[in-house]
């Protein structure tokens, strides 16, 4: 995230305004094809490599910083392939994940002056009460929640990336 975004003060992310919306649609079909995933509840044994997610992490985090729009969609389908995470650990995790490459970039862009402070607070209040009540829901309702809602937003993210770049 932090070489993401110190590029970004350097370089124009025009292309990639053109690119996400199209790599968002093809998230949302692979997601909507069903798959043989863990089902909730059974035992998780299972250790990632650290290379692996390493590599993920830094592909990531950069286009985080660099760009961001989709990074939470791009980390729960990465956990879901790469992984075999079930729906509610991959989108956990992702949201952790999506998290700290948000307050890197955060660091960065302050020391850069490029923060308007109203409207991160007014951000971080939406995003932080948004996602105690996507988390107590996805918890609740699991799956059956988790996957619709998950189409229906990456949807709208990519439809809304084309309208605006088209």
């Amino acid at each position: 995230a932090v070489v993401g975004t110190v590029v970004i003060h350097f370089l124009t992310a025009d292309w990639l305004n053109k690119l996400i919306p199209f790599l968002l649609i093809v998230l949302v079909i692979y997601m909507a094809i069903p798959k043989n995933l863990r089902q909730k509840g059974q035992a998780f044994t299972y250790k990632p490599p650290r290379v692996k997610g390493g590599i993920i992490g830094l592909i990531l985090g950069f286009y985080d910083g660099f760009f961001g729009p989709g990074t939470g969609s791009f980390w729960a389908t990465a956990l879901l392939y790469f992984f075999k995470l079930d729906l509610l650990q991959a989108t956990a995790i992702a949201r952790l994940m999506n998290f700290a490459s948000n307050v890197v970039a955060a660091v960065i862009f302050a020391l850069y002056g490029s923060i308007n402070y109203l409207a991160a607070v007014a951000l971080m209040i939406g995003y932080v009460s948004g996602s105690y009540i996507g988390a107590h829901s996805a918890i609740r309702y699991g799956q059956r929640l988790i996957k619709p809602l998950f189409l229906v937003v990456v949807t709208i993210i990519a439809g809304k990336l084309i309208y605006q770049n088209f």
